[in-house]
């Protein structure tokens, strides 16, 4: 089929029908054999300069029909998600001026069923958690093939949180820097982010969803530091026997690779010190890449807090990028440029265009696709700014001939916070989205390259829509649902805050104390049970309810008795000095350490005297009752050492975690073995001296055990009145004190 691609505009129009079908999956899954005529494409596409933002009817037997239903005509606003009024869906497209940078990407696109096609899209707080990339990528590999998951990176020993289709694990003593640092401690690649460690017994493992889509053959592609002092790597694959050794040190580039047959469930990273050297080893990122010639190969990695220009920051940017040789080089960035305030036309220009000119003398073949930024509110002030930055980077993007998102223009323009806000598809801080709101961005994003290309087959020769009102109105009396854990953060005149349809008073029945809650339209369970800090099985099993909620419906929430408190008394004194254990390092808390079995080698030894207190990074969705569950610290504790009164808290806050009232201590003995530490415990070892009033010492040591075949005693003579030293192990009885001058004797 690809073979009808022309070289020429024309060509693409003549086979535009077959391209159409394999298209059509950008939507959700493949589209029904109903391929729309060109006379239809016609119908439906007019020129970009007359597409208007209005409801736009569009024949549904042109459609595929996840998208048409039976005969039903499609309103703007329609999504596979539901019907969003102040989304543009008719002006959803990626616009360009240069033709050909949308003919070679459209070309190797349509191509990734025979050559692998391969996109790197950068960008800061909302890529770093890969939720709308990560849709995007799924949908792009259940047309087109799995071509790997691209960049990953150990985020726990970077102590921030990972991307949502896999965890991260670290263990021992690792420094970090980032791209958002003015001055990085040592250098950053693609990833933004870069890890170091002096310690030959620090490690790291990812494990990744078992719900994603793999291949079971894969190449490792590990970014690393290449001088004679970098330690070896020896990595352990789920599915693969034996580890693989790889040594940096001795590599001519900056990364080294392996192939295994293995679908990469988990990858554990170990070092080897294997000359004396060796004393360190930088970490910058790490590609999973299927072993194929063809598929998607969509990476994307973002940095919380990155501005454009931090993309300078990152010494080992070019070279990375070189060796990953992206088709397309996506920069989705700029919103912390701004949000804050000092909007800065001309910086931001530069900082763009330097990107732009660095990607394009990297790699020559790359098209680079700009995407302009969301409507965004900073407290109770809509960022005026974000229309600016939307309308710089249509101008940027055309004069350096690269392809455009206006992704503020489709989804709806100024104040279109609000709406995403009240249907739950933004977070309260009104700047990132939820899983949904990011889910929708990803599938909007598709729709409009399956829109574009429609118009380039169709013979366009430039795509660029006119008659934008980047302008909105907010819709009289606009609802906004909000828990008594959100603070909120907008203050428009016609908007409505609604904080839930709770009946203040406290029922009473047989099971207890409970109130009634009237479910609100846009509700769910999972807001239900944060407004009472209850869990959802709890709801369902206090209500005899399994099915969807409806409006008005009428909830029991039954109101948990507080433990009464300790009575205080006085402190009691410390027969024993709290000891740390030095021998083993503990995994980061971001994510919990994965060989959970060490975890019975520990035992309660001491009680700690000093009770130590822990930060915790607040994630969204959590509230102070999922914190005390997680922590084991009860809410009213976590509440006073933060010396907090209400509960409201928000995402990236940080809380001081209390210590238990039990201490715990590790007995524990360090084994090292090839490849990690094992710990394990010993139980201790008891100690008895005897002292004698004579005129030499005796030594005697006895093992474990009974009888006198397991009893071993060394006797050193010595002069003067030395006292008799006898250590004894387990299993035997204290040797008594002698009041006798003559040598002590064992019976």
């Amino acid at each position: 089929m690809m073979k009808k691609l022309h070289d020429t505009n024309r060509g693409m129009k003549k086979s535009r029908t077959l391209f159409l079908m394999v298209l059509s999956g950008f939507v959700g899954t493949f589209a029904s054999t109903n391929t729309p005529e060109p006379a239809k494409i016609a119908e439906y596409l007019p020129p970009p300069d007359s597409i208007e933002a209005v409801d736009q009817r569009v024949p549904a037997d042109s459609l595929p029909t996840e998208m048409s239903g039976v005969n039903e005509p499609v309103t703007e606003g329609y999504t596979k998600f539901g019907t969003y009024p102040f989304l543009r869906t008719s002006q959803n497209f990626i616009e360009w001026k240069d033709e050909e940078a949308a003919k070679t990407f459209f070309t190797k696109l349509t191509a990734a069923g025979k050559r692998k096609f391969r996109v790197l899209h950068v960008g800061d707080s909302h890529l770093q958690a890969d939720i709308y990339t990560g849709y995007i990528r799924e949908e792009l590999q259940k047309l087109y093939g799995t071509g790997g998951r691209g960049l990953v990176f150990p985020y726990s020993a970077a102590k921030t949180h990972s991307a949502y289709d896999y965890f991260t694990y670290s263990k021992g003593n690792w420094t970090f820097t980032k791209n958002t640092e003015g001055n990085p401690a040592f250098d950053i690649g693609l990833t933004g982010y870069s890890i170091k460690t002096t310690d030959p017994n620090a490690n790291f493992k990812l494990v990744f969803s078992k719900t994603i889509k793999k291949h079971n053959r894969n190449k490792i592609r590990i970014f690393t530091s290449n001088t004679p002092e970098t330690f070896d790597i020896v990595l352990k694959v789920k599915g693969v026997e034996q580890p693989v050794e790889l040594s940096p040190s001795t590599s001519p580039v900056s990364w080294v690779e392996t192939i295994v047959d293995s679908d990469c469930e988990s990858i554990e990273l170990f070092l080897k010190k294997s000359t004396p050297a060796q004393n360190s080893i930088e970490f910058y990122g790490m590609i999973v890449e299927s072993d194929t010639e063809n598929g998607v190969l969509y990476a994307s990695t973002g940095v919380n807090g990155a501005v454009v220009s931090s993309i300078m920051r990152q010494k080992r940017f070019a070279e990375e990028l070189k060796a990953f040789n992206p088709d397309l080089f996506i920069l989705d960035l700029g919103i912390n440029d701004f949000f804050g305030g000092g909007y800065n036309a001309a910086a931001l220009r530069e900082s763009i265009t330097s990107v732009i000119r660095k990607v394009k003398e990297t790699t020559p073949e790359a098209v680079v696709m700009l995407l302009n930024v969301q409507d965004a509110f900073n407290k109770r002030t809509n960022v005026q700014a974000c229309k600016d930055f939307a309308i710089l980077v249509q101008e940027i993007a055309f004069e350096n001939g690269c392809l455009f998102y206006d992704i503020y223009n489709v989804s709806g323009g100024r104040n279109s916070m609000l709406n995403w806000r009240s249907n739950f598809l933004a977070n309260v801080d009104q700047i990132h989205l939820t899983s949904k709101g990011y889910n929708l961005k990803g599938e909007l994003f598709l729709t409009a390259v399956k829109n574009s290309f429609e118009k380039f087959a169709s013979g366009g020769d430039q795509l660029v829509i006119n008659n934008k009102n980047l302008e909105s109105t907010v819709p009289e009396n606009l609802a906004i649902y909000v828990d008594n854990n959100e603070a909120q953060s907008v203050s428009t005149a016609n908007t409505t805050v609604i904080t839930g349809g709770t009946n203040t008073s406290t029922l009473k029945d047989d099971s207890g104390n409970y109130k009634l809650h009237k479910v609100l339209g846009g509700e769910s369970l999972r807001s239900i049970a944060k407004l009472y800090n209850v869990e959802i099985g709890d709801i369902r099993n206090w209500n005899n309810f399994y099915g969807a909620l409806a409006v008005n419906q009428e909830l029991k929430i039954y109101v948990k008795k507080e433990k009464s408190k300790p009575v205080a008394t006085a402190p009691r004194a410390a027969n024993y000095n709290y000891k740390p254990n030095t021998t083993a390092t503990s995994y980061s808390r971001r994510n919990a350490y994965y060989g959970r079995n060490y975890a019975n080698n520990y035992r309660a030894t001491t009680r700690n005297t000093t009770p130590k207190v822990t930060n915790y990074s607040v994630r969204s969705g959590d509230t102070w009752y999922a914190i005390s569950k997680r922590t084991g610290i009860p809410v009213n504790q976590l509440k006073a050492a933060n010396g907090a009164k209400g509960d409201n808290i928000r995402p990236g806050q940080k809380i001081k975690v209390p210590a238990k009232n039990q201490g715990y201590t590790a007995a524990t003995t360090k084994t090292k073995n090839k490849y990690g530490t094992k710990y394990n415990t010993n139980k201790a070892k008891p100690k008895t001296t005897v002292k004698a009033k004579t005129g030499y010492t005796k030594k005697s040591t006895v093992k474990s055990g009974t009888g006198s075949k397991n009893q071993k005693s060394t006797v050193k003579p010595k002069t003067g009145n030395n006292q008799k030293k006898t250590t004894t192990k387990q299993n035997t009885k204290p040797v008594k004190k002698q009041n006798t001058k003559k040598p002590v004797k064992k019976n």
